[in-house]
């Protein structure tokens, strides 16, 4: 590919997904966004932007509508990268996966960052959930709840040690 000159104009652009890797989507028009797109799309956009990257184009999707490669900044693996910050999971196949991303993923998971911040918290009631608009809300929304739910196991756990009957009330001291 050519190097553009910024007299000539801007570099060209070329999209490429990252290979072997799923993401949480940003939705359109007729979608919503799923949960953690946002956060994903601004942890690589804020990694990248403005930045010289280097590709390889691994395979192209039957129909010629997408490129998956693997995309570099300097050294770095940009899959390893968001991989490791815990904003992609693996893609299942049939092959194995590489160990690198694979260990990356399964720290992640054990940090529970990113995506995997909220594996393992209670649900919410649907109707919570169709009044939420999808996207950065789902965290906000989704912690509360479980903060609450702590919260109250706390102030059980407090009441049945004898203490005063609001945890939270000033001068109570919780475990």
């Amino acid at each position: 590919m050519p190097r553009s000159n910024w007299a000539t104009g801007p570099p060209p652009t070329k999209i490429v997904c990252l290979a072997g890797l799923e993401v949480p989507r940003i939705g359109r028009r007729d979608t919503p966004d799923e949960p953690f797109a946002f956060g994903a799309r601004e942890f690589l956009r804020k990694k990248v932007i403005g930045k010289r990257v280097s590709f390889r184009i691994e395979y192209v999707v039957p129909g010629g509508t997408r490129e998956l490669g693997v995309v570099k900044l300097g050294e770095e693996s940009l899959a390893e990268a968001v991989v490791g910050a815990g904003w992609a999971k693996l893609r299942e196949s049939k092959g194995t996966p590489d160990p690198v991303l694979k260990g990356l993923a399964d720290a992640a998971e054990a940090a529970k960052i990113g995506i995997w911040e909220l594996v393992g918290l209670p649900a919410l009631p649907a109707r919570l959930c169709a009044s939420r608009r999808p996207g950065s809300d789902w965290r906000r929304v989704l912690l509360r709840a479980a903060h609450a739910a702590e919260r109250g196991a706390r102030a059980e756990d407090h009441r049945e040690r004898g203490g005063p009957r609001d945890p939270g009330a000033r001068g109570a001291r919780l475990p």
